[in-house]
C-alpha cells in the first residue's frame, strides 16, 4: 500500500508542476512585444535571377517577368547577372543554426502574387517569343538579300519556309529589322549568307529546346541582410535559400545566415525548429487557429527597405500596429496593419507576443488592405525536410 501511495504522490506533483509549466503567457504592450523582437528583424537584400536547365544539358537564365513570359531569356549566364534587379524585404530569426523567415517574392524577386505565376509555362512562352523574333530577322534578312541581290535566287530558296515569318521591309529597304535605321553595314552576298545562316542555326537550336523537358531554379547572385541599430552591428551577412514553399497560395521562403550561426548582437531566440509551443514568445499559430475579426496586431518590419529604414545610428526597424479586419482562412488573413514595399516577410504578432502571419501583400489602390500568410504554414515548412525546387 506504501508504495502505491507513494507512486500516487509522484504523480500528483509531476502533474502540478506540468500545469504550473503550462501558464499561459502574459500580454506585452506594444513597446515591450517591439524591444522584445526588434532585434531579431533583419533588413533583406537580394539580386537572383533564374536558371532554366534542359534535359539536354543546355542551360538558360532569365530575370524579368512580362506577361507572356519571361522576356530577356538568354544562354548568357553574366547577362542575366547583370540584369538582376536588387529587391529589398524583411525577414526573422527562427533558428539557432542563422535560419530566417521571409517570402518567398522576396527571394526571388518576382513581382507577382506567387498563386498567378505559372513558371513552366512562362519559360515556354518567352521560348516562342524568341522564336518568333529570330524568325522575323531571318526573313528580315532574306527580304534585304532578294532587294539587293535577287540573282541569288538559289540560296533564297534553301531557306526553309518553316524559319520565315510574313514581313515587309518596302521598296527603299526600311523595315523593323534590327538594322534598319541605317540598313546593313554591309551589302554582300557573304555578309547575308553568314548573318542568315547564324540565325537559322539559333533558331533551330531553339526548335529543338521547346520539346525539351526541363527545370527551373532561383539563383542568388547576392543575398545578404542586415541586423536592427539595436545590435550594435552594422555588418552585412552573406545568406543562402535553405527552404521554399511547395504551396503556390503560401508565399514563404527560409534562408540561412553562410555562417550558420546568429550574430551575438542578435541575443537568445525562440528556436522554432525545437520549441514552437505556448510556453515561449515567438511561436507560430496552430494548422486550426482562426484569426477573429478586431484582433490587435503588431508588424515589425522594414517599410521601403533602405530608405526609410537609414538613420544616422545604423538602419533602424519600425512597428506598425492595425486589427484583423477580415476573418482568417486557412491560408491568410486580412488587416488594417500600414505597410510599404519592402515590409514583405515581416513577422506580424498578436498580444501574447505570438506570430500569426508573416506579410506579404496589399492593395496598392487601398491603403491598410493588407494580407499575411498564416504563421501555421511556416511551422510546416519547418517540420518537413527542406526543398528548394520552385512550387
Amino acid at each position: 500500500m506504501k508504495l502505491h501511495f507513494r507512486l500516487l504522490v509522484l504523480l500528483l506533483l509531476a502533474a502540478c508542476n506540468n500545469n504550473k509549466s503550462k501558464v499561459p503567457l502574459e500580454e506585452l504592450s506594444s513597446s515591450d512585444l517591439f524591444e522584445k523582437f526588434r532585434k531579431q528583424v533583419v533588413l533583406i537584400k537580394n539580386k537572383s535571377y533564374f536558371k532554366v536547365t534542359f534535359d539536354n544539358g543546355v542551360k538558360m537564365y532569365y530575370t524579368r517577368m512580362s506577361e507572356s513570359g519571361f522576356s530577356d531569356i538568354t544562354t548568357d549566364e553574366e547577362e542575366a547577372k547583370k540584369n538582376a534587379e536588387e529587391v529589398y524585404g524583411t525577414g526573422f530569426f527562427i533558428g539557432k543554426k542563422g535560419i530566417i523567415a521571409t517570402n518567398f517574392h522576396v527571394v526571388s524577386g518576382v513581382h507577382k502574387l506567387l498563386e498567378n505565376v505559372d513558371f513552366q509555362q512562362n519559360v515556354k512562352a518567352a521560348l516562342e517569343e524568341t522564336q518568333r523574333e529570330l524568325k522575323y530577322d531571318i526573313s528580315w534578312q532574306a527580304a534585304m538579300l532578294k532587294q539587293k541581290h535577287p540573282e541569288d535566287s538559289t540560296y533564297l530558296q534553301a531557306i526553309p519556309a518553316s524559319s520565315l515569318s510574313p514581313i515587309d521591309i518596302g521598296n527603299d529597304g526600311e523595315g523593323e529589322g534590327e538594322e534598319d535605321v541605317n540598313g546593313p553595314a554591309d551589302t554582300t552576298t557573304t555578309f547575308f549568307h553568314n548573318k542568315i545562316d547564324s540565325l537559322l542555326g539559333a533558331n533551330n537550336s531553339m526548335e529543338a529546346l521547346t520539346s525539351q523537358s526541363f527545370t527551373i531554379d532561383i539563383v542568388t547572385a547576392s543575398l545578404t541582410v542586415q541586423l536592427d541599430a539595436s545590435t550594435k552591428d552594422n555588418n552585412e551577412y552573406p545568406c543562402h535559400i535553405f527552404a521554399l514553399t511547395q504551396n503556390k497560395k503560401v508565399d514563404l521562403a527560409v534562408i540561412q545566415m553562410d555562417s550558420k550561426e546568429i550574430p551575438a548582437g542578435v541575443g537568445d531566440i525562440t528556436d522554432l525548429t525545437k520549441d514552437n509551443d505556448n510556453e515561449h514568445y515567438g511561436t507560430t499559430m496552430q494548422q486550426l487557429d482562426t484569426l477573429k475579426v478586431t484582433t490587435p496586431l503588431y508588424l515589425i518590419g522594414f517599410n521601403y527597405g533602405a530608405e526609410i529604414a537609414t538613420t544616422s545610428d545604423g538602419i533602424k526597424v519600425q512597428l506598425s500596429k492595425g486589427e484583423v479586419t477580415q476573418e482568417s482562412d486557412q491560408y491568410r488573413v486580412l488587416y488594417s496593419v500600414p505597410s510599404l514595399p519592402g515590409s514583405s516577410g515581416s513577422p506580424v504578432f498578436d498580444k501574447k507576443g505570438r506570430i500569426v502571419a508573416i506579410h506579404y501583400s496589399g492593395y496598392a489602390v487601398k491603403e491598410n488592405f493588407n494580407y499575411g500568410v498564416l504563421s501555421a504554414h511556416l511551422k510546416y515548412i519547418l517540420e518537413h525536410d527542406p526543398v528548394t525546387s520552385l512550387p
